[in-house]
């Protein structure tokens, strides 16, 4: 392979831009998930609150919708205690204690972080119970 293939390794600031990217993709992606959980007990009272529904129906649909709460719950469960969300969390505890006002943070888009990114997958590309967010090119 000639010297000049070789892909000299990104500067630390634009290496450090991309892992900030990626913590901000992470984020939104819990954000959407706690949003999504805001629906979990209506619709856990949909079932039996239909007219004209027999109690065998009314206790299916509460039983799918039960099974489906508990799977969504689970799943944000675990998305939050993997060891990068900890590790995201743990700098901005830092970075608030270095600047309680988090003044640089008033420039930072709240929404729009996972646009940039193609999907998350558990596991590829990361650690053990971690997340790997792939960037779209």
């Amino acid at each position: 392979m000639a010297e000049e293939d070789i892909p000299s390794p990104p500067e630390p600031q634009e290496s450090q831009a991309v892992q900030h990217e990626a913590a901000l993709a992470h984020l939104e992606t819990l954000q959407d998930q706690l949003t999504a959980l805001r629906t979990t007990l209506p619709s856990l009272l949909t079932p039996l609150t239909r007219p004209n529904t027999t109690k065998t129906e009314a206790f299916n649909g509460l039983k799918k919708a039960a099974v489906r709460a508990v799977s969504d719950v689970e799943a944000f469960r675990t998305r939050w205690e993997t060891p990068q969300t900890q590790r995201i969390l743990e700098q901005a505890r830092e970075s608030r204690e270095r600047d309680g006002l988090l003044r640089a943070g008033d420039k930072v888009p709240v929404y729009g972080w996972t646009d940039g990114y193609g999907h998350v997958d558990a596991g590829v590309g990361a650690g053990q119970g971690e997340t790997a967010v792939k960037k779209e090119s």
